[in-house]
């Protein structure tokens, strides 16, 4: 009585390297995309917070401004002196900066103040040198910078070791997939000879 034929092992299957392949690709590309929004945004937000509008340094200026927020009065050759009225028409404290005084692309601040309600503000300014000119921007928190100089490295190192994750997982993918592709076609052989023994 012939033996039965052994049980023809299980055809190699390509699922788990194709999920790591495709892992990898998410992981990549969606760090990639990340990166980049988050770079533009972050260029954009620090080009918005630092960009200097000028002011009349021998006439009042009306400037729409939003709430609760602070702004610093930057000058080319201080001393400068500014006045701030309100929307309601009411005085804004105009804060001396002379003691710590910075120096922003040649332009010096001389002082800052907050605004109240969102509106209509009135600034006038007064310099010894008409021809100098008055700017004002938003105040750059030096704790939020410093924090946001810490994202962006936390970001950039994150950024970092997600793309080696992918890169391992496109690799391991990469090699389980040439693993399996061989192991198939071993199997296609035996299986084959397998039925073509079977037939004879």
């Amino acid at each position: 009585m012939p033996l039965p034929s052994p049980l023809p092992p299980q055809r190699p299957s390509l699922t788990m390297p194709i999920i790591l392949l495709v892992a990898g690709c998410v992981v990549f590309f969606g760090t990639l995309i990340a990166a980049i929004v988050g770079g533009t945004y972050g260029v954009n937000a620090l080009i918005a917070t630092t960009k200097l509008t000028p002011l009349a340094s021998t006439t009042s200026q009306t400037e729409v401004l939003p709430a609760s927020t602070s702004y610093t009065l930057y000058a080319d050759s201080p001393p400068a002196d500014c006045t701030v009225i309100g929307p309601a028409g009411e005085d804004i404290t105009v804060r001396s900066d002379a003691a710590i005084s910075s120096n922003f692309n040649g332009h010096y601040s001389f002082a800052s103040f907050t605004t109240n309600a969102a509106g209509k503000y009135t600034i006038s300014c007064h310099t010894e040198d008409i021809t100098a000119g008055v700017y004002f921007a938003e105040s750059i928190d030096p704790s939020g910078f410093v924090g946001g100089i810490l994202g962006f490295v936390g970001g950039v190192f994150l950024a970092i070791v997600l793309v080696l994750v992918s890169i391992g997982l496109l690799i391991g993918g990469g090699v389980q997939l040439a693993l399996r592709l061989r192991e198939r076609r071993t199997y296609d052989k035996w299986h084959q000879g397998t039925i073509g023994g079977l037939a004879a």
